[in-house]
């Protein structure tokens, strides 16, 4: 039986978790980034390519040599002045079915006034990233609880769920000077 094959923009760093929890579920995944992660990727279902946002078609051509078939599910967290670039360039990548998973974090303003329309006609679905509250203070998401947000999401969508905004953390009110 055929693994399900994802494609993870962005896994290398704060959604290293996310990999890691597809890859425990069988899947397998392509993860491109400018250099080698610190984790390990390669082996079992994880294989990382070098791949970078300014260099849209370069990085998926490098994401489509390592594919063995269409991807069931992109999850992207791709900074604005390339998002639109890179998600068109792995668009034909992807099943026609495949849903998206964008996640989006701002540390100025409040990320859900900001959020632009979907780019691909796939099933989007977003995870807007907030901060958790501390008794007077506030911090930022851990990287696990970021990883497990975008995890958690991800399942849902793949479960069938209609395309929606997911918040992980606090969104509101979003705290003045962050």
């Amino acid at each position: 039986m055929r693994m399900p094959q994802g494609l993870v923009i962005g896994g290398t760093g704060m959604l290293a978790g996310t990999v890691r929890g597809f890859s425990a579920r069988g899947w397998d995944l392509v993860v491109p980034s400018r250099r080698r992660p610190r984790f390990a990727t390669d082996g079992e279902n994880v294989r990382w390519v070098r791949g970078e946002w300014d260099f849209p078609a370069e990085l998926a051509a490098a994401v489509a040599r390592e594919a063995t078939a269409p991807f069931g599910l992109l999850v992207a967290w791709v900074h604005t002045p390339h998002r639109d670039g890179v998600l068109k360039a792995v668009q034909p990548l992807l099943a026609p079915d495949a849903p998206v998973i964008e996640v989006w974090s701002s540390a100025s303003q409040d990320p859900l006034a900001t959020l632009p329309p979907a780019v691909l006609d796939h099933p989007t679905h977003r995870v807007v990233l907030g901060y958790q509250r501390s008794g007077r203070s506030a911090r930022w998401l851990t990287t696990t609880e970021i990883s497990e947000g975008v995890l958690a999401a991800a399942l849902a969508a793949l479960a069938g769920a209609p395309p929606a905004v997911r918040e992980v953390g606090v969104l509101r009110p979003w705290p003045p000077g962050r």
